[in-house]
């Protein structure tokens, strides 16, 4: 490793330490002062300021070169800026992942060892380590790259920045859209068809039996499951209606009769169907785009992201988000392979709808 590598990633560490710091500050402030009786919420806040936090210094401090190398074209600016921006918020968002699956791997592992009792210490310390050499290396090769604009000709890096901005205002679509969906999954209590779907989810990942609520598709419902089992709840199995097989009394005991907090079981399960929904948009804003144009897919996605049926249904643990979205990126699929290859066929298609 070059000098310059080594001095930047002990930067990078002294940034990771200070923005624990601010992570931890806001975090705390806003529990004791602002929102005591939302952790969750508070977590989410505390991430955004500290990730911002750390956007900043690394920019001007930790890989300055890189980050002034693309600014030297005024009119540039604030498109390089807000690609670095988007990088780095993409690569916290995967460091975080790495960091708990590493320290749910290392506690797993460390627990039938004799240092148990020093598990969580030694996952912190893997965890952090883990996430550490993942954001530093990613940002360091990509985060910061410069793509060569420069080399562009004029219409070309018009078309570019153009396209940029759009794909700015449908991604700030899509923050509102999921900022709405957030506090409803929060929110709202759940409908008759969770209560079915969310333990037949769970025993798909959990236990791989299917006997739950088979005449529904089971890929929603398993995706729904996939956060539950790293959760500490009673299964559904602990009840006769297990090998009864009557999946709405199951679900009414795991959800409300086995001591388990329904709103977290509710809250976890509900994100991944947010996830789903989330996708759907970035399929309707893509299509509609390569279709008609910029212009016509961002409405496209606006009239998606504001409508009553997919804000009320989008984040609930059903069939139907996933059914729509298989169904979009089906014909999507097909529509891109008739532009390849022959058009009539697409319209034969359209005929047999």
């Amino acid at each position: 490793m070059k000098t310059k590598s080594i001095f930047q990633f002990l930067k990078f560490a002294v940034v990771g330490v200070a923005n624990t710091l601010v992570d931890w500050l806001v975090f705390y402030a806003l529990v004791y002062f602002i929102i005591p009786d939302d952790r969750l919420l508070a977590k989410a806040i505390s991430f955004i300021i500290a990730a911002t936090n750390s956007f900043v210094l690394n920019s001007i401090w930790t890989f300055r070169s890189e980050f002034f190398a693309g600014l030297k074209d005024k009119n540039l600016k604030f498109y390089q800026i807000s690609i670095y921006f988007v990088r780095f918020f993409a690569v916290s968002f995967v460091g975080f992942a790495v960091n708990y699956l590493t320290f749910k791997s290392v506690i797993s592992f460390v627990a039938s060892t004799s240092l148990a009792n020093h598990s969580s210490i030694i996952g912190l310390f893997f965890a952090s380590g883990a996430a550490l050499v993942w954001n530093f290396f990613i940002n360091k090769i990509w985060t910061y790259k410069n793509e060569g604009i420069k080399d562009l000709t004029d219409d070309e890096r018009k078309e570019k920045i153009s396209n940029f901005k759009y794909n700015l205002i449908a991604g700030l679509l899509l923050l509102i859209f999921s900022t709405i969906s957030f506090f409803l999954i929060k929110n709202d209590s759940a409908i008759v068809d969770e209560v079915a779907h969310i333990p037949a989810g769970y025993s798909y990942v959990k236990f791989h039996d299917f006997r739950l609520n088979p005449e529904h598709p089971p890929l929603a419902k398993f995706i729904a499951g996939v956060p539950l089992s790293f959760l500490n709840i009673s299964d559904p199995k602990d009840d006769w209606s297990w090998e009864g097989i009557n999946q709405w009394d199951n679900g009414w005991y795991m959800l409300y009769h086995s001591g388990n907090d329904a709103d977290q079981i509710l809250y976890w399960s509900r994100l991944p169907m947010l996830f789903l929904a989330i996708l759907l948009g970035i399929l309707i804003y893509i299509w509609g785009s390569e279709a008609l144009g910029r212009k016509v897919g961002l409405l496209a996605l606006f009239l998606y992201s504001f409508s009553p049926e997919i804000l009320a249904h989008g984040h609930l643990v059903t069939t139907d988000v996933a059914a729509a979205l298989g169904f979009t990126f089906a014909l999507y699929a097909f529509w891109k392979y008739t532009e390849i290859y022959y058009l009539p066929v697409l319209h034969l298609e359209l005929l047999n709808f």
